[in-house]
């Protein structure tokens, strides 16, 4: 039986390899250009994916030994060196960066990942968890890079199958509540899923077909007798749920298959901007 890691590594190399085919069409002035993030262009885009890949494998190389992870105090020194490259360099150092993080990836192999646990960004992880948090960033930040080119481009579909409860973490951490009370039925395609979408003071987006049937704990955002009244519904695409949580999902870039009942596409969005 594959271990759980092994899909997310597929998906990994598929992001990249896409995030790769596009910035080889790409001159020197569209990676100088913007990216999707209008205060990035490209090439910052792929320095923020390099310097990650740089933190990732520093992570990765002391979890597989064993070694209490480096603090993240030692983060902004490789991104300031990151940001002190002209942008040619770092499309350049990305390209070599990214090579290293999927080689050491690569290279796990037959080695025991079931004893990988890690502390870090405030969670223990194991081994596909740690990896599915670079699958992440990384797949959303192709994206900011391919639609830049291709008004049309998607998240990479092997991803998307990887990071379908992303949203459901992302949600509660990124989401910018407005103080009203409402429920919204979800409902995604290619992978389906079923989740609720709460809000008021926080915002919970929670899965509600879970194998174990079980549902949210007594007490908890949404359990019986703490449930506002259903006021609509979504249906989507599990990528375009992905980039609504993540604030990219503006009117320009918005599928056909995205269709919203009772509730404004626009009242969604503005509960989670860009980040």
């Amino acid at each position: 039986m594959p271990d759980a890691h092994e899909p997310v590594c597929q998906a990994l190399h598929s992001s990249y390899d896409l995030l790769a085919r596009v910035v080889d069409g790409l001159g020197t002035d569209d990676l100088l250009g913007p990216s999707y993030d209008d205060a990035w262009s490209i090439a910052q885009v792929l320095s923020h994916l390099g310097s990650g890949a740089e933190i990732f494998t520093t992570i990765l190389e002391a979890g597989l030994a064993g070694r209490e992870a480096p603090s993240t105090d030692t983060f902004p020194a490789i991104w300031d060196r990151w940001n002190a490259m002209d942008g040619l360099g770092q499309v350049a150092a990305w390209r070599r960066s990214e090579t290293a993080f999927l080689g050491l990836v690569d290279d796990i192999g037959a080695r025991p990942a079931q004893s990988f646990r890690l502390e870090q960004f405030g969670m223990e992880l194991d081994l596909a968890g740690f990896l599915r948090l670079r699958l992440s960033e990384h797949a959303l930040h192709t994206w900011d890079v391919a639609v830049a080119v291709d008004p049309a481009a998607v998240v990479d579909q092997q991803a998307v199958h990887q990071l379908a409860d992303a949203p459901v973490r992302l949600a509660g951490h990124v989401g910018q509540p407005d103080g009203r009370r409402r429920r919204v039925a979800v409902h995604t395609t290619d992978p389906d899923g079923q989740f609720e979408l709460d809000t008021a003071d926080t915002i919970a987006l929670r899965r509600v077909d879970s194998p174990s049937g079980t549902g949210p704990a007594d007490g908890a955002p949404g359990a019986a007798g703490d449930h506002p009244t259903l006021v609509g519904s979504l249906d989507a695409p599990a990528e375009a749920l992905l980039r609504l949580v993540t604030g990219r999902l503006d009117p320009d870039h918005t599928p056909p298959a995205v269709h919203a009942t009772g509730i404004g596409l626009q009242e969604l969005r503005a509960l989670f901007p860009r980040f």
